[in-house]
């Protein structure tokens, strides 16, 4: 087995994930994902119910559905990061500090691993150039991603999924 150029790219973006994140830590990764992906969440679970409550005089109930929507994401998204600063402020001793980089590490494999195989799925799913022989020659591709080499597949995949 060689290593072809798309191993090395693939293992570039890999690396300089793993580092972003081993550096940042845990702590501050996770709360901005998490701050990201829980205000979405809870504006999408809960916007309609704010906007019938909330009437204002001249806007269209559209109007209200959108500022709903942003007023939850706002408050939920500072909520996360509040509590982003209070962990924050635990773990600033030596030792929880170790600890925060060494999770961010791991955390960092993870995440890695994800873009990977988005930047796989992509790969496979563009049109424009037939990179199915380098895909099916990979190396990074054969070990850490379970994803079909053919992009035929994954498009009759997610056809008969959705």
């Amino acid at each position: 087995m060689s290593i072809n150029i798309l191993d090395m790219v693939l293992l570039l973006i890999g690396i300089i994930v793993i580092i972003k994140v081993t550096v940042r830590g845990f702590i501050d990764e996770f709360f901005s994902m998490a701050a990201f992906l829980v205000a979405i969440a809870v504006a999408f679970w809960f916007y309609r119910p704010l906007s019938l409550h909330t009437k204002v005089n001249g806007l269209s109930p559209a109007v209200m559905k959108i500022i709903a929507f942003f007023m939850i994401f706002i408050v939920v998204f500072i909520a996360v990061k509040l509590l982003q600063m209070l962990i924050s402020a635990v773990f600033d001793n030596e030792i929880f500090n170790s600890l925060d980089h060494a999770l961010g590490f791991f955390l960092g494999l993870f995440e890695a691993y994800i873009v990977l195989i988005i930047l796989v799925a992509i790969l496979q799913l563009q049109p424009f150039l037939d990179l199915d022989a380098l895909i099916a020659r990979s190396m990074i591709v054969r070990i850490l991603i379970p994803l079909p080499v053919d992009s035929d597949n994954i498009l009759q995949i997610i056809k008969s999924g959705i």
